[in-house]
Order: C-alpha cells, then sequence, then structure tokens
C-alpha cells in the first residue's frame, strides 16, 4: 500500500510538473515574429493577416487558461484523495501491533513530508499559474494596444491616402492655376495688341475729326457765301423783273410770283400762235382744195381740146377757149408758183419760229423747274442743317448737360469731348503702362512658380519616397515596441519569479539591486545548497535553472539586439522628424506661393476689369466716332448737294439771261411774224378773190363740156346702135366700132375716104385704141382730122366712171 500511495503521490506529483512543464514550454517557445513592414513578406501581408495572426495567438491563450482550469480542479481531486486515504486507510488496517504502528507513523511522517514538498510544489507551480495569468492578462492588453495602434495605423493610412488625394488635388489645381495664368498671359498679350490698335484707331479718327471739323467750317463758309450769292441772285432777278424787294416779304416769293405770271403770258402767246396756225392750217386746206378743182379742171380743159379736135366747126372756138385758157393757165400758174414760193418762205418761216417758241417754252419750263428744285433743296438743305445742329445737340447732350440747338454750343461741347477723350488716353496710357509693369512682374512670378513647382514636384518626390521609408520605419518600430513591451513584461516577470524564487530558496541577501548575473550565481548556489541536501527533489528545479539560464542568456543576447535596433529606430525617428520639417518648410512654402498665387490672380482680376472698362470707353468712343462720321458724311453730301445747286443756280442764271434775250428777239419776230401773216392774209384774201372768179368761169366750161359731152355719149350710142351692137350687154372697145365703121365705108370707095390712108390704118392708129380703154396720150402740137378727134374723144370717154389723168403743168 505504502508503495501504490508512493507510486500515487509520484503520479500525482508528476502531473502538475508536466502540465507546469507544458506552460514553461509555451512561455519559453519563441513568439512568432511580428512582421514588420521592413521584412520581403511584408509586401505581401495585409491587415487582415496581422489580425487573423493575433486570433490565433489568442485562441491559444485561451486554451492556456482552459488547461490552467483543468489543473487547479485535478490539483483539488488529488488533494481530496490524499487526504481521504491518510484519513481513511489507517483506519482500514488499524495493526494491533506496536511495530506496525511505528511502521504507519514512518510511512505517515514521509507523508507529510512529501505532502509538504508537494504543497511546496503546488504552491510553486499556482504562482507560476498567477504568473502565467498575469502575463496573459498582459499579453491581453499589450493585444489591445496592438489592436488600438493597428486601428490607429488604420486611420493614419486613411489620413495619409486623403492627404495624398488632397495633395494630388492641390497639384492638379496648381496645373490648372498654370494653365489660366498662360491663358491669361496670351488674353493680356491679345488685349496688349487691342488696345495698341484701338490706339492707332482713335490717333486715325483725330485725324479724321479735325479733317472733318475743317471741311465742316470750309462747308459752313460755303454755306454763308451761298446764301449771299443766292440774296444777290434774288435782288438781281428782282432788279431785272421789276420787284420791289424792300417790303416785308421774302423777295424770292416775289420773284417766283412774277416768274409765273410771265408763264401765263407765255401761255397766252402760245393759245395765240395754236389759233394762228389752225388758221394757217385751214387755209392750207383751202389751198388743197382749190389746187386740185385746179388740175380737175386742167384735165377737164385737156379732154375739151381732145373734143375740140373731133369737131371741126368747134375747133376755132375751142382752140380761142384754149388759148384763153392757156393764158390764164399760165398767169395761175406764176401766181401760184409765186404763192407756194411765198407760202413756203413763210411756212418755214413759221416753223423756224415756232421751234424756236417750242424751245424758248421748254427751256422756260426747265427754267421753272430748276429754280422750284433748288428753292426746295436750299429749304431742305436748311431744314437739314438745322436738323444736323439739333441731332448734334441731342447726341452730345446727356442727363446732366443739355447742349442748346447752336454751333457756338455744339462746337464748345465737342472741345469738351476731345479734352475728355485726350484725358481718356492719357489714363489708358497711364493703365498700359501699369499693366506692362503688371505683366513683367506677372511674367517673373510666372517663372518663380514654374521654379517652385518643379521645385514641389522634387519636393513630393522626396515626400513620397520618405513616406514609403516612413512607413516601413514606422511598422519596424511598431513591431519592435511590441516586442520591447513583449520583453519588458517578460522581463519584469522574471524579476518577480527570481524574487520569488529567492524567497522560496530562502535566501536572506536582498539580491534585487545587483545584476541579474549576480542574482543568478546566488540563486544556484543556494539551488546547489539545497541540492545537495535533497538531491532527488531538486533535480527538477536544477533541469529548471539550466532552462532558466539558457533563456536568459538567449533572452540578454534579444536585449541587446533590440537595444541595437532601438538606437538604429531612434536615428531613423529622427531623419524622419528631420525630414518632416523639411516637408513642414516646403508645406509653408507652398502656402506662402499659393498666397502670392491668389493675390496675383485678385491683381489679374482687377487688371482685367480695369481692361473691359477701357473696353467699354473705347466702344462709347468708337460709337460716337461713327456718328460723328455719319455726320460729317452727311455734311459732306450738304456741301456736295450745295456746290452743285450753287452750279445749278450759275446755269440757271445764264439760262434765265439766255431766255431773257431769247424772249426779246422772239417778240421782235413774233412782231414781224404777226406783220407778215397779215399782208400774207390780205395777199390770200385778193388771191381767193381772184381764185373763185376764175373758178366761176371754170364751172360754167365744165357745164358746157358736160353738156358737149353728154351729146358725144349720145351721138356714140346711136353709131354703135346703127353698127348693130348691143350696148345693154356688155362694153364695146373703140377698135371693134372703128373696124365696123371700116368695114361699112369700103363699098363707097377709098379714094376720098381717110379711113383708107396708109396713115389712117389700124396699126398706124394709138396704141390706146389699139388695146381697148387704156390711158390715152396727151395732145400733139399738130391738129387731127375731125373724124379722127371724134373718135379719140369717144375712146377716152368710154368708161365714165374713171377720171382721165391729167398732164403735168
Amino acid at each position: 500500500m505504502a508503495d501504490f500511495h508512493r507510486s500515487g503521490i509520484q503520479t500525482d506529483s508528476r502531473k502538475p510538473r508536466n502540465i507546469s512543464s507544458r506552460m514553461q514550454d509555451f512561455l519559453d517557445d519563441a513568439p512568432m515574429p511580428y512582421i514588420t513592414p521592413a521584412t520581403p513578406a511584408s509586401s505581401s501581408l495585409t491587415y487582415s493577416e496581422l489580425e487573423e495572426h493575433m486570433k490565433m495567438r489568442v485562441e491559444k491563450r485561451e486554451d492556456l487558461a482552459v488547461l490552467e482550469t483543468r489543473n487547479v480542479t485535478a490539483q483539488d481531486f488529488l488533494r481530496n484523495l490524499d487526504a481521504r486515504r491518510v484519513s481513511f486507510d489507517p483506519l482500514v488496517d488499524v495493526p494491533d501491533s506496536r511495530p506496525q504502528l511505528s511502521h504507519y507513523k514512518l510511512i505517515a511522517d514521509t507523508t507529510h513530508s512529501e505532502y509538504a514538498a508537494l504543497l511546496v510544489k503546488f504552491d510553486s507551480q499556482q504562482s507560476e499559474v498567477r504568473d502565467l495569468q498575469n502575463r496573459l492578462a498582459l499579453k491581453e492588453a499589450s493585444m489591445e494596444q496592438m489592436k488600438a495602434e493597428l486601428e490607429n495605423y488604420k486611420e493614419n493610412s486613411a489620413r495619409q491616402a486623403s492627404l495624398i488625394m488632397s495633395l494630388r488635388d492641390h497639384v492638379k489645381g496648381t496645373e490648372t492655376l498654370s494653365a489660366t495664368k498662360s491663358q491669361a498671359d496670351t488674353s493680356l498679350r491679345a488685349l496688349q495688341r487691342e488696345n495698341w490698335e484701338l490706339k492707332e484707331s482713335v490717333t486715325e479718327l483725330k485725324d479724321r475729326l479735325r479733317l472733318q471739323l475743317s471741311e465742316r467750317e470750309d462747308a459752313e463758309h460755303k454755306a454763308t457765301h451761298m446764301e449771299r450769292r443766292l440774296t444777290d441772285i434774288t435782288a438781281k432777278l428782282a432788279s431785272c423783273l421789276k420787284i420791289n424787294t424792300k417790303g416785308p416779304d421774302n423777295p424770292l416769293d416775289a420773284v417766283i410770283l412774277k416768274v409765273s405770271e410771265l408763264c401765263e403770258e407765255h401761255f397766252r402767246q402760245q393759245v395765240k400762235i395754236a389759233s394762228l396756225m389752225d388758221a394757217l392750217a385751214s387755209q392750207d386746206q383751202e389751198f388743197k382744195a382749190s389746187r386740185e378743182t385746179i388740175m380737175k379742171l386742167v384735165s377737164e380743159v385737156s379732154r375739151q381740146k381732145r373734143a375740140a379736135a373731133t369737131c371741126t366747126d368747134e375747133m376755132k372756138v375751142l382752140k380761142k377757149e384754149r388759148d384763153e385758157a392757156l393764158l390764164a393757165k399760165a398767169t395761175s400758174n406764176r401766181e401760184g408758183k409765186l404763192l407756194w414760193e411765198r407760202l413756203e418762205e413763210s411756212q418755214k418761216a413759221w416753223d423756224a419760229s415756232r421751234q424756236e417758241q417750242l424751245h424758248t417754252e421748254h427751256e422756260k419750263k426747265q427754267m421753272g423747274d430748276l429754280l422750284h428744285s433748288k428753292l426746295q433743296e436750299a429749304k431742305a438743305a436748311h431744314h437739314l442743317y438745322k436738323t444736323f445742329l439739333s441731332q448734334l445737340a441731342n447726341l452730345l447732350s446727356n442727363g446732366l448737360i443739355t447742349v442748346p440747338e447752336s454751333e457756338e454750343a455744339v462746337t464748345e461741347r465737342i472741345q469738351e469731348l476731345c479734352s475728355q477723350v485726350k484725358d481718356r488716353k492719357d489714363k489708358e496710357e497711364e493703365c498700359e503702362k501699369r499693366i506692362g509693369k503688371l505683366s513683367r512682374q506677372l511674367e517673373q512670378q510666372c517663372e518663380l512658380q514654374h521654379e517652385t513647382m518643379g521645385r514641389a514636384q522634387k519636393a513630393e518626390q522626396q515626400l513620397q519616397e520618405q513616406q514609403q521609408s516612413l512607413r516601413h520605419l514606422q511598422g519596424n518600430a511598431a513591431s519592435k515596441d511590441l516586442l520591447k513591451d513583449s520583453f519588458f513584461l517578460e522581463k519584469q516577470k522574471h524579476l518577480k519569479f527570481v524574487n520569488e524564487l529567492r524567497k522560496k530558496l530562502k535566501v536572506e541577501e536582498d539580491i534585487s539591486e545587483d545584476p541579474l548575473h549576480s542574482q543568478y550565481d546566488v540563486l544556484l548556489t543556494r539551488a546547489e545548497e539545497l541540492g545537495s541536501l535533497d538531491g532527488e527533489s531538486y533535480s527538477d528545479c536544477k533541469n529548471l535553472i539550466h532552462i532558466l539560464q539558457k533563456k536568459v542568456t538567449s533572452q540578454k543576447e534579444k536585449l541587446e539586439s533590440k537595444k541595437t535596433e532601438l538606437e538604429g529606430l531612434y536615428k531613423k525617428i529622427k531623419t524622419l522628424e528631420g525630414a518632416k520639417e523639411t516637408q513642414f518648410l516646403l508645406m509653408m512654402e507652398k502656402k506662402q506661393k499659393s498666397e502670392t498665387v491668389q493675390k496675383l490672380e485678385k491683381k489679374v482680376e482687377k487688371l482685367q476689369d480695369q481692361l473691359s472698362e477701357a473696353k467699354c470707353s473705347n466702344q462709347t468712343l468708337k460709337n460716337k466716332l461713327a456718328e460723328t462720321k455719319n455726320l460729317q458724311v452727311k455734311t459732306a453730301e450738304q456741301s456736295k448737294t450745295i456746290e452743285v445747286l450753287n452750279k445749278s443756280l450759275e446755269a440757271a442764271e445764264k439760262i434765265k439771261d439766255k431766255a431773257a434775250q431769247k424772249v426779246v428777239s422772239l417778240k421782235t419776230e413774233l412782231d414781224h411774224t404777226e406783220s407778215e401773216v397779215r399782208e400774207e392774209k390780205e395777199r390770200a384774201q385778193y388771191m381767193l378773190e381772184a381764185i373763185s372768179n376764175e373758178l366761176r368761169t371754170v364751172k360754167r366750161a365744165l357745164e358746157q363740156v358736160a353738156t358737149r359731152e353728154k351729146r358725144l355719149i349720145d351721138f356714140r350710142e346711136s353709131v354703135t346702135r346703127l353698127l348693130g351692137f348691143n350696148t345693154n350687154t356688155m362694153s364695146i372697145p373703140d377698135h371693134e366700132i372703128l373696124s365696123q365703121l371700116k368695114s361699112s365705108v369700103q363699098p363707097y370707095g377709098n379714094q376720098g375716104d381717110p379711113a383708107h390712108n396708109p396713115d389712117n390704118s389700124p396699126a398706124g392708129l394709138h396704141y390706146g385704141f389699139r388695146d381697148g380703154y387704156n390711158k390715152p396720150q396727151h395732145f400733139g402740137a399738130t391738129a387731127a382730122p375731125p373724124s379722127q378727134a371724134k373718135v379719140q374723144y369717144v375712146s377716152s370717154e368710154k368708161k365714165p366712171g374713171k377720171a382721165a389723168k391729167s398732164a403735168k403743168w
């Protein structure tokens, strides 16, 4: 039983030893190194992987806590078992003899000693467990700190990302600012060119204004001169037309009234001349009718002569009548020729006078129209001049200033405007100088900005590089801080452990202020002393001490390595602080540059506003110059119209002089023509009386001729009837009647018959008798025999409907 109890006790003592060894092995296990950003695997690891790693470590610690609770429950159970065995076994095997009691006493003593040792071990293990729990609590606190630091790192990374984005936006803004500044430079240059062009245009407009003002003064002088000339012309016209110009009325109106009266008189004369022309035309018609009657009479006389040749008995009478008629005819022809010559001369003179009169009337009408038009044009020019002055006054007047409609006020206002324009030009020149200075400053500041932008880009590149190095160093520092904290905690725990060992080993010396080597040596010597006392019980402690020594040496090496790493980290932190200071200085420079850029932008905006105002003023000046140009054009047109009016007035004066001369000459010619017309009328009346007397005699002769013609026609009809022709069916030609007469006359003998004469044969007859009723020829100088004359007369008067053509006299 004792062996059993010993074996049970040994097993029970081994179990907690194995648990403590497990706990010690967990503590001795090198903690998984925190993968810092400096390691090559840092680029592949992320925050999620680090969180998973920390969760795994926390789970392991929770498993260890569960094992510790189980160990505590097992130890309580073993204690209860030992108590029961100690208390109940002696009661079961109660010896009767004294040796057994002594033996049990010895066993109890040994068990009590072992139990005391086990209690000591248990207490030590409980202290170790408490230390482990404290370590776990510290590690959990460190884990929470790590989590907080991770969150801080995340926040810092987010802030840095936002800073990077803001820096990018700032870089983009600076780029846009540089682009806008370049555009502003180009716009400034364009504006300078426009301003220069505007200056040139303003100078040109000034020169034009001066020229136009001089032209306007010349036009005004010309207008005054023309008005004087108009007054002189009106005075001369009034003196020529004998008009009183001293009255209150306008002399031009009096001249126009006088001219209208002259035109009415001229119209009356034209009416008189037209009536005379109608009378002349009626006389011409009467002359033509008389001429036609004379021609008819001549034809009738020729017929009478031909008829007289047929009758030998009446030939003498007809010869006498013919001679008388010829004499009358010659006289009438002579008189007719004289009358015709006179009529032609009078008609020519009348035509010339009529043409001259028409020409003078046309010229008078033109002169009247010209006078009326020139008067209207002069009135229109005066009205235009007044409207021009009123328009100028309205244009030059403002809401504050009202310019009266007078030349002096307008000229004063124009002079004021010119002085204002000069002042504005001076201001523009000053503004241009300022703009030039500001443009130079802008160019310098743009160059400085480009340089600062290059420096900023280089600084940003350096910043990015330093930020990357900062990240690596921050990761390293964080990992090393964690290691340092863990090492510090482990060191404190180790010191506590050493103090507890000292207390357990009952070392009376105070070793807390000594270094660890001396503490370890003291503890080792105490442990060796205790080991020499009880080697078996302290063999495990020696092993633990050796393990602890190894750990201590390894931790020393770790501490030294960590110290070196901490020194390097301090150096890196100092370099980072210097980099941060440089970054801060760069940021300050950027802020200053941005402020200067903003100031320059404000200045540029002010200059642009000034330029816009200058442009507006230039536009107003341009509009005014355009208006002045229009006015100058109008004045030029008015001056041209005035010149044309002057020329037309001079031409009208010349035409008036010529017309007056022509009117005087026409009056004399009209008087002469009137006298001639009267004489011609008297001659025509005498001639008409003579012609009427002759016509009466001719009418009588024509009546006699008509009676004779009737007799001859009756004789021809009776002859044709005797010869056997039918006069009702057809018209019988003369050659048939003659052939029939020859055939009827031939049997009576050919000697005394003129029909058998070779000269009177049908071949020797006149061609009018051979071809029927054709145009008869004129009478010859020799008289034909009576029979032949009768035949000729009958052939010529065959068709009474047609009148024979008379020969020309």
